[in-house]
C-alpha cells in the first residue's frame, strides 16, 4: 500500500467507514487446492498482511480492534505471525497487553 492509498483509507474512516466491519477475503490454499473463505476477515488483517506498520498503526489509532478473529480463530496476531512482519508481530503484542 503506498502513500495515497493511505490517504484514501483515511479519507474512508473521516467518513464513518466502518473500520471493523468483516469482509469477505478469499485464500488459496495450496496444499489442499481450494479456496477458504473468511467471511469475518477485519480492515486490520489484511493491512496486516501487507506489512506496511504505518497503515496497521493508522487503523488501531483509528479504533480497529486488534483483538479480532475469524469465525475460524483466526487472530489479528495470528495473521501477522503467518505473514512474517515482525515489526507488525510486536506492535501487535504491545497494544495487547
Amino acid at each position: 500500500i503506498d502513500e495515497e492509498e493511505e490517504e484514501i483509507v483515511e479519507i474512508l474512516l473521516d467518513n464513518g467507514a466502518n473500520i471493523n466491519q468483516g469482509i469477505e477475503k478469499k485464500i488459496n490454499n495450496l496444499m489442499e487446492d481450494q479456496v477458504i473463505r473468511h467471511q469475518s476477515w477485519s480492515p486490520l488483517m489484511e493491512a496486516v498482511t501487507t506489512g506496511n506498520l504505518h497503515l496497521v498503526t493508522l487503523l488501531v489509532n483509528r479504533g480497529a480492534d486488534p483483538r479480532h478473529s475469524t469465525e475460524k480463530g483466526m487472530s489479528v496476531l495470528d495473521v501477522a505471525k503467518e505473514a512474517g512482519h515482525e515489526d507488525i508481530i510486536q506492535y501487535l503484542k504491545s497494544v495487547l497487553k
